[in-house]
């Protein structure tokens, strides 16, 4: 596969420009831990069996599902704030994704780039204006917009023709939202999603170096 090739990408965020995965999963079990070991494990393991997913859904079901505790909108905003407030320097801090700042900096006049991620928009919006990136995109897009919505959107406002973009991703929400606007899906690849993408044949890749 050549990058190059596509002259639109939409870019996942975490697992895939900045390798922060692994801090997100940390921030989701230090929110659920004074509930109980237990709760906080299952938590972990819901959240990286369901990267792409929105805190904005997952927090309100966590409390629902493994704690049994009944709807509340104030309480499910007070935990999603704690959440940012643990992961959101943690993130910024993160490795970066081998060649994806290098690629994105390259490429950005060549190519229209678009980051499409179920971190709340404001976050993200704040995240890559630290992370001066903010120029590499065409549009920064998150939560509460879907991502199969997001790319529905931006492809009929611009014209986008279907073969000429491509969704680069770490989670099956990636996968199902560019199999749902019938584009092209990268799979950035990791120790932590090997499993879940077994039965995966199309492309996939460790890192960018290899585009550069």
């Amino acid at each position: 596969m050549r990058l190059q090739a596509y002259s639109v990408i939409f870019w996942d965020f975490d697992g895939v420009i900045k390798d922060s995965m692994e801090v997100k999963s940390e921030g989701f079990y230090q929110l659920f831990l004074p509930y109980g070991l237990e709760v906080a494990q299952r938590v972990k393991a819901h959240h990286q069996a369901n990267g792409g997913m929105s805190r904005l859904l997952k927090i309100p079901f966590y409390f629902s599902e493994f704690l049994g505790w009944p709807p509340d909108l104030e309480r499910d905003q007070k935990a999603i704030e704690k959440f940012a407030q643990l992961s959101w320097e943690a993130t910024i801090n993160s490795p970066w994704v081998p060649g994806a700042k290098e690629y994105l900096r390259g490429h950005k006049k060549a190519q229209d780039f678009y980051i499409v991620t179920g971190t709340p928009e404001t976050e993200i919006i704040q995240s890559c204006r630290s992370l001066e990136i903010s120029d590499c995109f065409c549009g920064i897009f998150g939560a509460p917009k879907e991502k199969e919505a997001i790319i529905a959107q931006v492809m009929a406002q611009e014209g986008y023709a279907k073969s000429s973009c491509l969704m680069i991703g770490d989670a099956t929400k990636d996968l199902q939202a560019a199999r749902a606007n019938g584009i092209d899906f990268l799979l950035r690849e990791t120790a932590e999603n090997r499993s879940l993408f077994s039965t995966f044949t199309g492309p996939k890749v460790a890192d960018f170096t290899g585009f550069l």
